[in-house]
């Protein structure tokens, strides 16, 4: 049986693991522009980049909420970025990145327990709902990734009210999170994209 949790674990397993200071984690994938392009979007400063593997990058100085940087790599015509830290990215940013009939997917979760799926494509977005309780949505298509989330599950129910097949754990909800990303982009995240080496910048003060 599917491990319903694994792929929670399996980010877990890659930062925090190596020390990661700091309780926080951010995922945004990118369609429609080149790494360059995302990057100076985001606002890195270009001349900072240096190749790493995600261990140095992230036990690099100050990797933290001090000096925010950015990993960011390509895989098929997607574009998937770690920034560092807790850096929420807001609706302008993530519209602007989806323009021209570009998509973008960013998952976030912080040390508070908020967590926070968004999904923008040509300058919108389209819908945004923390995995935990996805009935409650925003966006001007509060339902354009239901097609993505057939056999997944999010909801945190009430003890009286317990889906199919148990309780929905935070880590399950997170994990179908990232499902929906493999879907959306045609490859989930994995132990082969965390080994490898990508391009790391710094973000401008």
């Amino acid at each position: 049986m599917p491990d319903a949790e694994y792929l929670y674990r399996l980010v877990c397993g890659h930062f925090f693991d190596l020390e990661w200071n700091d309780s926080s984690f951010h995922a945004l994938w990118c369609r429609g522009l080149g790494e360059e392009a995302v990057a100076r979007r985001l606002g890195a400063r270009m001349d900072s980049a240096v190749e790493q593997t995600l261990e140095q990058w992230l036990r690099s100085p100050n990797v933290g909420l001090l000096e925010q940087r950015m990993w960011i790599g390509t895989v098929d015509d997607w574009v998937w970025v770690l920034p560092a830290g807790w850096r929420l990215l807001d609706d302008e940013i993530l519209a602007g990145l989806s323009r021209d009939d570009g998509q973008v997917l960013d998952i976030i979760w912080d040390i508070s327990g908020n967590y926070l799926l968004t999904y923008a494509t040509d300058g919108r977005i389209l819908t945004r709902f923390d995995p935990c309780f996805p009935r409650e949505r925003e966006g001007v298509d509060p339902h354009a990734l239901d097609h993505l989330m057939a056999g997944l599950r999010f909801e945190l129910a009430d003890p009286d009210d317990r889906p199919p097949g148990g309780e929905v754990t935070v880590e399950e909800s997170l994990s179908s999170a990232f499902v929906l990303a493999g879907r959306l982009v045609g490859r989930q995240i994995d132990d082969e994209w965390f080994s490898g080496i990508h391009t790391c910048y710094h973000f401008k003060a």
